[in-house]
């Protein structure tokens, strides 16, 4: 039967005014879509304060629904005039055909279930809600089997519900019960203990007696049913300061699963969802960015399985106890809607009147805050419509609810300490299963029994800070997308031993991998290192060590791929028998971070340890390594530890950074002071001298790099300064890489030290500066771009005082994520005078064709962090902060972007760039992973914050139609400076993205990011614990360390343990 033409309906409009329409438009459904003439319906706060305080509107209201369907898809399983029941999804921009308080509907169809003669239409539409979300928690979380059609075993796992007659609790009850899970133990008021039994519990409590938790524990106890390891608070509820989800902990083992519907401070608790089968875009107060939480198909699955159990055994093994109806006018919904969101509840008005309570009205009163979820009919002028009883993510959005979000600031305050500043290092100390609000609601409390939530955020100082996070179950990364295999019960241990796999590594990959850049390292040169590692050793730690050939091969892949980035070891060092071995150990660890061998994780930690045995531990010990070596030696050493994924070695960074420079100046005063005669030698010695004095600039300068590193990817200043650097600059790369006899035909005369500056006397000459710059030297050049980016650090930092007045208000947020108004015209002084030394380095050419050379890339990097603070994008990410730290830094990145579109539009470029050129490198250094993962956090930033919409620009005219910029293909500089002055309108392509169109590609963005760096093969640990991260804010939670990457030492004794 057609629809006829009017359409009444319930409805909020843009400027959130609620009425009543008559004139709706009929809904057209989509391709996967049924059209619905609806009959029943139930009520929920949601219906209200999904607009109120979620952002969704305009829109129709309401969620459940039960109607006739009058078009299905060709394809469908569905006909028309079929009875059918479900509910539709939620989120901004919510079309209104999705609203259940019209005459006609549409929805998606596998959200629509058909209704079966043994189930009442009215309860069909007060059923879907409730029941999903008690099968998250069921199915998902406690991840107990799912029910069966026969008769099904019984399972031991002993499960309590508090509140079992609550709504969900009744669904959880009789969905347990269903699963055979034995014992079931719930709370409830003692005239609802009968009920309960006969539902499916075991043994039933008073949850008002005072001494109901003992009475559990001893119940248990005596009954021998074991520990209690589900815990399911199905009110979530105080009672004069000591909450119902409390009491169920305290009722439970120590490594129960608990479940509250929610949100609580304990990070135990999670927090089922109702739709977890797509995402959910929504606007919270006060948060300058929309919020996606996202889907989790595999979750809904087995929840809508549970759901098609629970109607197909409707009224034998599943049913809602009680199910009312209500009648009246359109306008007296309208107001049964608003006095429901307001805490109040339907009453009579001289119409029948009922909604499908739990079971009573007064169902534990001194808990139970909320009104319980409410179900009823409403008729519509006369035609039946539907309420629906859903909320935003279909469960209950009530007064508590959103009372919770609103304290939260308030909480996180009084709880937090303070904290030191570590907010940079990539593998830190939030709690791992911090929410990330961007990608949860952090309303979430309003979503109802919708989340899984950990509010849990650990402290350098071993304190905690209140926070909001999202948890699931079955969260592992798929394996490509891990190196890893870890034992379940992890030991921080470090043994006293080295070890290595017993396992040998294929020799055919060794074999690969010898790329013959050096000579094959010396059999005495082996023996030493294969002597000092048994020296190493204790009688109970049999294991073999590495062979001569692989390690022979590791060496070849430093010079293959880590050298080119930033190269201070000169070939020839190893053209003699008397080379140091404890260099060739750290070339060797380094190397390692590029191969393809089996387990080449354990290795790199295996001679990562050994290289760190035979180093000094201070300055007082003494070793027999000449300087320059030592400075070498440690260089390498600490370019592992700050590219490392694992905790405890970016801590330890920290304190051998200062060896690692004061060594650095040693070797810089040495040079300085005592550069020989090179004119009474030969020609192979003056090479050879050579060689030996332009490896000591190298490495001074190369340790400058690394501490620049540390500023621009840690936020840790560095302690060299220019003044530091009066030795000459790096010589041109030709000259470098040449062997004696090219060297002789670059340079017939002298070394060309003698005419090259030192860094400090370049940049108090523009002139040599500008003569540099034309000059062939990478490493030159790149010292000189670093020096830049953190002279203008430590410049704007001196005017930034920490005392200063108007930092005073929170030490949190201080010089963290703003941009002071008063260093407006410092920053533009600062810019005329860096700006066209800096655009030049964009021209300089790479080294190696098609392959982003370092230079290239922190070219890129500097520029996108010159506008926007690192620790701004990882604050937004949840990374070590709290909520209120998060949304300062995303109101201060927002508001920066709209007052400085032309900037952050260039800054977009940059990171776009970087972005489509790192995409396909699958074996850049460690630093090229911070710098992706640098330019994807900007593109996020800007598509959730801050970014123009692809469509549409600032003044709300439609953009004007162009061909995508493709950054990572280039784009000619007229285009690209039109684009940055908006006087050019066009989308931009990133690779592995696709177009940006707002806030809705940013999450394709994080999924291109852990796409690519999933298929890279350097630096494991590194790119493990960025893409454990990144898929943290994918799933809806704060970015977080990996268990695994805790200790490096708990990682070195995997392969011990699995052998034992």
């Amino acid at each position: 039967m057609p629809p006829e033409d009017e359409n009444t309906a319930l409805y909020v409009d843009e400027g959130v005014n609620f009425s009543v329409q008559r004139d709706q438009e009929i809904p057209t459904p989509a391709d996967d879509e049924i059209l619905i003439e609806t009959q029943f319906s139930g009520t929920n706060p949601a219906d209200i304060k999904h607009a109120t305080l979620l952002g969704i509107y305009p829109a129709v209201l309401g969620y459940d629904f039960c109607g006739t369907v009058l078009k299905a898809p060709p394809s469908s399983a569905f006909q028309p005039g079929d009875l059918v029941a479900g509910y539709t999804p939620t989120g901004i921009n919510r079309p209104p055909r999705y609203g259940t308080h019209q005459r006609y509907l549409a929805c998606p169809e596998d959200m629509v279930f058909p209704v079966p003669a043994a189930l009442p239409p009215h309860h069909a539409a007060s059923l879907t809600v409730v029941a999903m979300t008690a099968a998250d928690a069921i199915f998902n979380i406690f991840n107990l089997p799912l029910p069966r059609h026969d008769n099904q075993a019984r399972t031991t796992k002993p499960l309590l519900i508090w509140g079992a007659s609550s709504s969900v609790g009744l669904c959880a009850l009789q969905l347990a019960r269903a699963s055979g899970i034995h014992p079931i133990i719930v709370t409830a008021s003692p005239e609802r203990h009968s009920l309960l039994q006969e539902l499916g519990a075991t043994r039933c409590f008073d949850y008002k007696s005072s001494s109901v938790i003992s009475d559990i524990k001893a119940t248990v106890r005596d009954s021998q049913w074991g520990p209690l390891t589900c815990g399911f608070d199905a009110v979530g509820s105080q009672k004069g300061g000591v909450g119902s989800a409390q009491l169920v902990a305290e009722c439970c083992s120590e490594d129960a699963t608990l479940v509250s519907v929610v949100v609580q401070s304990d990070s135990k608790f999670k927090m089922p969802i109702a739709t977890p089968n797509m995402d959910v875009v929504i606007k919270v107060q006060n948060v300058p960015f929309p919020i996606t939480i996202p889907a989790r198909p595999a979750g809904y699955q087995r929840a809508w399985c549970a759901l098609t159990w629970a109607v197909e055994n409707y009224g034998v093994d599943f049913r809602l106890p009680s199910v009312d109806l209500f009648e009246g006018t359109a306008e007296e919904a309208l107001e049964e809607l608003k006095a429901i969101a307001d805490g109040g509840r339907c009453v009579k008005r001289n119409i029948q009147c009922a909604f499908p309570k739990a079971i009573s009205t007064l169902e534990d009163p001194p808990l139970l805050e909320t009104p319980e979820f409410i179900h009823s009919t409403l008729l519509l002028d006369d035609n039946p419509t539907l309420i629906s009883s859903g909320s935003g993510d279909h469960a209950t959005f009530d007064e508590h609810h959103v009372r919770s979000f609103e304290d939260l600031a308030a909480t996180t305050r009084s709880d937090e300490q303070h904290r030191e500043d570590l907010s940079m290092y990539l593998a830190g100390h939030p709690g791992e299963n911090a929410i990330h609000p961007h990608v949860l609601s952090l309303p979430s409390q309003g979503l109802g029994d919708a989340m899984a939530v950990d509010m849990s955020i650990s402290l350098p100082s071993g304190g905690s800070v209140t926070s909001i996070s999202t948890r699931e179950d079955n969260d592992e990364l798929p394996s490509s997308q891990s190196d890893f295999s870890m034992p379940e019960e992890p030991h921080a241990h470090r043994f006293c031993c080295t070890l290595f796999p017993e396992t040998r590594p294929d020799e055919d990959v060794i074999a690969a991998e010898n790329c013959g850049h050096v000579r094959p390292i010396a059999d005495n040169l082996y023996r030493q290192i294969c002597d000092f590692w048994k020296s190493q050793q204790c009688s109970s730690c049999a294991s073999p060590f590495i062979s001569l050939s692989f390690l022979n091969a590791m060496v070849q892949l430093y010079f293959e791929h880590h050298d080119p980035w930033m190269s201070f070891i000169h070939p020839s060092s190893f053209d003699t028998e008397d080379a140091s071995w404890v260099l060739i150990l750290a070339v060797a660890s380094i190397g390692c971070q590029y191969s393809n061998v089996e387990r080449s994780e354990l290795y790199v930690l295996g001679l990562q340890d050994l290289l760190q045995k035979a180093l000094p531990k201070d300055a007082t010990e003494t070793i027999a390594l000449d300087q320059m070596t030592l400075a070498q030696c440690l260089l390498l050493r600490n370019t592992a530890l700050l590219f490392s994924g694992y905790e405890d070695e970016i801590l330890t960074s920290q304190y051998q950074r200062n060896m690692l420079t004061s060594v650095a100046k040693s070797v810089s005063a040495n040079v300085a002071e005592s550069i020989p005669s090179l004119d009474d030698l030969d020609p192979y010695e003056r090479w050879r001298r050579w060689v030996g004095l332009e490896s000591q600039r190298r490495v001074v300068y190369c340790i400058y790099v690394i501490e620049c590193c540390y500023w621009i990817f840690k936020d840790a200043p560095s302690s060299m300064t220019l003044d530091d650097f009066k030795i000459a600059l790096p010589c041109r790369d030709k000259l470098w890489t040449s062997n004696f006899e090219q060297w002789q035909e670059c340079l017939p005369t002298r070394p060309e030290s003698k005419d090259r500056p030192s860094l400090k006397t370049a940049f108090s000459n523009p002139d040599l500066l500008d003569n540099l710059l034309n000059d062939n030297s990478g490493l030159s050049n790149l010292v000189i771009l670093l020096t830049f980016n953190v002279e203008e650090r430590r410049l704007l930092r001196s005017t930034q005082p920490w005392f200063a007045a108007d930092m005073a208000t929170g030490l949190n947020e201080r010089k963290l994520y703003k941009w002071p108004d008063e260093l407006v015209s410092f920053r533009t002084a600062l810019d005329d005078k860096c700006d066209p030394t800096i655009k030049r380095f964009s021209m300089l050419t790479p080294i190696v064709n098609n392959a982003p050379t370092f230079l290239k890339v922190m070219f890129h990097v500097t520029n996108i962090l010159r506008r926007t603070p690192l620790r701004c994008l990882y604050a937004l990410s949840g990374w070590q902060v709290t909520v209120d730290q998060m949304t300062a830094a995303a109101t201060s990145l927002s508001h920066w972007m709209q007052q400085n579109p032309t900037l952050a539009r260039e800054a977009l470029l940059q990171a776009t760039t970087l972005f489509g050129v790192l995409y396909d490198e699958t074996t850049g250094p460690g630093s090229h992973h911070l710098a992706f993962l640098t330019a994807g956090l900007y593109i996020w930033a800007y598509c959730i914050v801050g970014g123009e919409d692809s469509a549409t620009g600032a003044n709300g005219t439609r953009k004007i139609s162009q061909r995508p910029l493709r950054p990572d293909k280039g784009v000619p500089d007229d285009v690209k400076n039109s684009w940055i002055q908006s006087t050019l309108e066009a989308p931009v392509y990133v690779k592995g993205v696709g177009i940006l169109n707002g806030p809705e590609s940013a999450i394709r963005v994080l999924k291109g990011f852990r796409l690519a760096l999933s298929s890279h093969r350097s630096w494991p640990s590194l790119r493990h614990g960025l893409i454990y991260s990144i898929s943290e804010v994918i799933d809806g939670r704060f970015a977080s360390l990996s268990p695994e990457l805790k200790s490096s030492g708990w990682r070195k004794n995997v392969d011990r343990e699995t052998r034992a």
